[in-house]
């Protein structure tokens, strides 16, 4: 018998038992994805701070909202029994999960991943545009009042772009939208009225990228924002960006009303519905609404989106 033959069928079989062992092997379900932190708290001046001190609390949420069960939660996070049991203690302790009638633990707030993604765009792309064009039927009036600002000047155009996406439709626009929209408060987290969403992104500023836009803290009364950092502005300039915002306040909130139903039908169908009530599923559409209509303000040439570094 040939023996240098029989040891390369031998190596060649061991060869092709590896291979396939490497390819049955399960990927982690979080190895393609990240989720970024974003959260809105209702109180005015208060410690905003609000960030998941051990990277397994994120992960244990993700991997709920999976449905994944703890015995596969501790497998997958290689952690022991006590410490799964320590982490869900602080997550439901902080309200950042609930128990289903079952007795199983779902994340109590928004975790949008991109197929959720998805349905949340098929309305918040044409109200994006609405929104837009209520915002072009109203330009003379804000050009007007945005050449009032101390810290004007024509070809200022991130100040420009910060003013249309930031100050007229989110951060001075949000409470008019939480007390004529959404008409609720945000619900209690670590002792505070706090919106929270895990959106699932990538590092690049692509159109799934929401991250990029979605302020991490849109406090109406927070005299420091999150896109302009740089700029020092003025409490002239602060008062004259809520006369800016003010002038579609009443339109915008009309037409999201009008828009309740649609948003309801489209709550119905979303996954979302086990974890998060209706209210702040619509807050966080707003913000996929406002990011669409950004982007059709760049279209309509109203704005110029700024290059990332």
């Amino acid at each position: 018998m040939n023996i240098p033959l029989i040891k390369n069928i031998v190596y060649i079989f061991l060869l092709i038992f590896i291979l396939i062992s490497c390819s049955k092997k399960e990927e982690s379900p979080l190895s393609n994805s990240q989720y970024f932190l974003r959260y809105h708290i209702d109180e005015a001046k208060i410690d905003s701070g609000f960030l998941f001190k051990d990277s397994h609390l994120q992960k244990i949420l993700i991997l709920l909202n999976k449905e994944y069960d703890k015995s596969k939660i501790i497998e997958i996070l290689k952690i022991s029994s006590i410490e799964y049991d320590d982490y869900t203690n602080s997550l439901f302790g902080s309200g950042l999960i609930k128990k289903t009638d079952s007795g199983k633990f779902i994340p109590s707030f928004p975790i949008i991943d991109f197929t959720e993604e998805k349905k949340i765009k098929k309305i918040s792309i044409p109200i994006g545009e609405d929104i837009s064009l209520i915002v072009i039927d109203r330009l003379k009036n804000i050009e007007n009042e945005i050449q009032k600002l101390p810290s004007y000047s024509p070809n200022n155009y991130n100040l420009r772009y910060f003013i249309f996406s930031d100050i007229l439709l989110n951060s001075r626009q949000i409470k008019n939208i939480k007390e004529n929209f959404i008409k609720s408060r945000a619900p209690i987290r670590e002792d505070r009225h706090i919106y929270l969403a895990l959106i699932e992104g990538n590092t690049s500023f692509g159109d799934s990228s929401y991250h990029s836009f979605i302020n991490a803290e849109l406090n109406e009364n927070s005299d420091a924002f999150e896109f302009h950092k740089s700029e020092n502005f003025s409490p002239a300039d602060i008062a004259q960006f809520q006369i800016i915002a003010d002038i579609i306040k009443k339109d915008l909130s009309d037409y999201l009303n009008n828009k309740r139903r649609l948003i309801l039908e489209n709550y119905s169908i979303s996954n979302l519905q086990k974890t998060t009530s209706f209210k702040e599923y619509t807050f966080w559409v707003y913000q996929y609404i406002v990011n669409d209509a950004i982007k059709s303000l760049v279209k309509h040439g109203v704005i110029i989106q700024p290059k990332h570094n």
